[in-house]
């Protein structure tokens, strides 16, 4: 969830939100639009300060969010979309008969989403064991005769049920967005005009274990284009660059978001200190340098090693910090990496390039999974195995002042 201060924390995408301000305003297509972009390019946060903009216009369209990453699968992800349709109509009392049948049975399909495939389940035994077909017993508490036989013959046709247990199979992945569907429909005729404006943060990275361009983001889009094309609905998706590659028949280009250059970071951390900071530096002019260098255009790595390393400093820290706090930082994460085994061997490697001041190493581990990635190595785009080292952590292999290679 992003601040209510959130207006105020963005800026220098002014235009591109003007520019998928007017798609939606304009919505026709039978595609999922894409806010596309580079890793940590502010996809999230951009799709967010969108739909305050939808707010604020006050255009035609109740918001559904659902964040995607790592839900492990399509269906995972059409469930969640599922529970936020079904908030909306337990609040929602259609008039018409039709509306309400449609209502009733999507409520009523709640258990049935949430099976993937066969659930067995003792209907029968479970009317057996609470209906009538119990022995009566007399005033003594001395059960009769025939309530022993009665009991017998219960238990024999409850044996059975256990036997010939029920069948009760699972809506597919279709019966579920066509239940969607429905709803939509449902709820755009009785809300003038009032379109769904379904919001999937990082459609792209529905893999469990955080794969790109993974099965389950593809078999979801797939099941999602029927959605998309009911004049009912609007499907907007956060993805990566590279996700868009091949998809254009699914996908239409809505915004893509740049890498921001340097000028534009330090306005970006402009609108932080004034916002959380009463305009007071947090950073010396030559620390900033670092961290916008750093950051290479990606908002949300400069912003998180701003964060990291102010939490470091700790709350009594004399501000503004310079470049030592930042090595100090730096030290302090080097030094935890390289407790870690499966990072040693990176870590080993990254210092012994630093110390020679070569900027990239190889390597052919591969980091995308690691805590390495985006922080202590960049992978060097179409340079396969290439790694950039991080300005940020050059000063970590550095001898601390005073002390000797």
């Amino acid at each position: 969830t992003l601040p209510a201060d959130l207006r105020d924390l963005f800026c220098n995408r002014d235009r591109e939100l003007n520019w998928a301000l007017t798609c939606l305003q304009n919505a026709h297509s039978d595609r999922v639009y894409a806010i596309h972009g580079t890793r940590r390019s502010g996809k999230s946060h951009f799709a967010r300060r969108l739909l305050q903009k939808v707010e604020a216009e006050k255009l035609p369209y109740r918001e559904i969010v659902v964040n995607a990453h790592n839900l492990g699968s399509a269906r995972g992800v059409l469930r969640e979309v599922y529970f936020r349709f079904e908030e909306i109509l337990l609040e929602f009392e259609p008039s018409l008969d039709a509306h309400k049948r449609v209502r009733e049975e999507f409520l009523h399909a709640h258990r049935l989403v949430n099976l993937d495939q066969v659930e067995w389940v003792d209907e029968e035994a479970r009317r057996l064991n609470t209906g009538g077909e119990q022995g009566s017993t007399l005033a003594l508490g001395a059960p009769s005769v025939g309530s022993f036989s009665t009991g017998v013959k219960a238990t024999a046709q409850l044996e059975d049920a256990r036997r010939r247990s029920e069948k009760h199979v699972g809506l597919s992945d279709r019966d579920v967005v066509r239940q969607l569907s429905f709803a939509a429909d449902m709820l755009y005729a009785n809300g003038a005009g009032r379109r769904v404006l379904l919001l999937l943060d990082d459609l792209d990275l529905v893999d469990r274990e955080g794969a790109e361009d993974s099965t389950a983001s593809d078999e979801l889009l797939a099941l999602l284009r029927p959605l998309a094309a009911r004049p009912s609905v609007v499907v907007v998706a956060t993805v990566r660059n590279a996700f868009t590659d091949g998809r254009k028949n699914v996908l239409e280009d809505m915004v893509e978001l740049l890498p921001m250059r340097p000028e534009l970071l330090h306005d970006v951390y402009g609108c932080r200190l004034k916002t959380f900071h009463e305009g007071k530096e947090v950073y010396d002019r030559a620390a900033l340098k670092t961290l916008i260098d750093s950051a290479q255009g990606m908002v949300g790595v400069f912003l998180r090693n701003c964060y990291e390393v102010l939490r470091f400093a700790g709350i009594d820290a004399r501000l503004p910090l310079t470049p030592d706090a930042i090595d100090r930082y730096a030290r302090a994460k080097v030094d935890s990496w390289r407790m870690d085994p499966s990072h040693v061997a990176a870590v080993v490697a990254t210092e012994e390039a630093a110390r020679k001041n070569v900027a990239e190493i190889v390597l052919s581990d591969d980091l995308l999974k690691s805590a390495l990635h985006l922080s202590l190595l960049t992978p060097v785009a179409g340079v396969p195995n290439t790694w950039a080292i991080n300005p940020l952590f050059v000063g970590a292999f550095r001898p601390p002042k005073g002390k000797s290679k």
